[in-house]
């Protein structure tokens, strides 16, 4: 692993930091399991009551729109707001944005309240911009998408948003708005669901301990490729996918 990275992860690891976590249902043990194996501490909290309280603990906040509902919308922004108001990183995963304009337009309110970094696919990305769409949506898959296009629309979704966006497809590609990372991405051998939350999740962390919101976006997805690299390698099919990308996770040093 190239140093800059180990180092951060080495951070990571001495730092322990607490990421509060509303995300998928789907996912969300995956997700816990990936953060335990760096080194974070997950905190699953989605009930509106608790999360203003676990979100003034956090070090970091990770709002996943994957399954909604109008229970998690209030938790999540109530969260954003206060994730906000102490500077602390977020990053919004905007799972299905442009399936619904619901959906969509909540996601992009979290953006707005919060100065999220935002992970997603790249027909999820247009649509939370409002950009030109790239490729479209299949349920919460992308397709179609032209690895050529992401590149501009990781600059232009950044610029739209104001944000720092790292954009998952064929290629990887992460831009601020004047600053862009790119590299072809690293397919898993297998099928599997929820590599993207995964990845949201180790955004957040890296970012507790790298303040350069770009560097802390390409670092979690230079150890996910890492990862997912190493998973393929010992795994026997899908079943056997994810055990060894959470020890691959817990040995990357």
């Amino acid at each position: 692993m190239d140093t800059p990275v180990a180092e951060r992860i080495a951070a990571l690891r001495a730092a322990a930091p607490l990421v509060h976590c509303i995300t998928n249902d789907v996912t969300s043990h995956r997700v816990a399991d990936a953060l335990v194996a760096l080194g974070a501490l997950p905190v699953m909290a989605s009930a509106p009551e608790e999360v203003e309280v676990v979100a003034r603990s956090a070090d970091a906040l990770l709002l996943n729109c994957g399954t909604p509902s109008a229970a998690r919308w209030d938790a999540m922004r109530a969260a954003a707001a206060v994730a906000s108001q102490r500077g602390i990183p977020v990053v919004v995963d905007p799972v299905g944005a442009g399936a619904s304009s619901s959906r969509t337009e909540r996601a992009r309110g979290l953006v707005s309240a919060s100065g999220a970094i935002v992970r997603g696919n790249a027909p999820e990305v247009a649509a939370l911009a409002g950009v030109d769409a790239v490729g479209r949506i299949r349920g919460v898959t992308a397709v179609g998408v032209p690895a050529d296009a992401l590149p501009g629309l990781a600059r232009s979704a950044a610029a739209a948003l104001a944000t720092t966006v790292l954009i998952s497809g064929p290629v990887s590609v992460a831009s601020d708005g004047s600053r862009s990372r790119s590299l072809p991405a690293v397919p898993p051998r297998y099928p599997a669901v929820g590599l993207g939350d995964v990845l949201g999740a180790l955004v957040a962390a890296v970012a507790c301990v790298e303040t350069d919101r770009l560097e802390a976006a390409w670092s979690a997805r230079e150890l996910m490729d890492r990862a997912v690299d190493a998973a393929g390698t010992i795994a026997r099919g899908p079943g056997s996918f994810w055990p060894a990308l959470i020890d691959a996770l817990g040995t990357h040093r």
